[in-house]
């Protein structure tokens, strides 16, 4: 099996577009599938949603398989008032 065909595989199980591409969208699906419950705390649907605008222009710069912990990290931060996330 070519690693097209596995990551085909996986779309067809995690019922997104298949296109044998693992990008955005394919990584996001996989963050939720395994990190069901929570990361410290965080729903994992809700780490893999959309932050504020600034935070994503910066998330947007790192790789798809980063971008969710990230969002999580973000919303972590906030969650906990962290005055890191108010610097200009």
């Amino acid at each position: 099996m070519q690693i097209t065909e596995m990551i085909e595989a996986v779309q067809k199980k995690l019922k997104i577009e298949v296109d044998g591409k693992a990008g955005t969208e394919t990584w996001g699906a996989i963050y939720a599938a395994i990190v069901k419950p929570s990361i410290n705390g965080i729903d994992p649907g809700l780490a893999i949603s959309k932050v504020d605008d600034r935070s994503e222009r910066n998330i947007a710069t790192l790789l798809p398989e980063v971008q969710p912990l990230a969002r999580a990290l973000v919303q972590k931060a906030a969650a906990n008032s962290s005055p890191l996330l108010y610097r200009s």
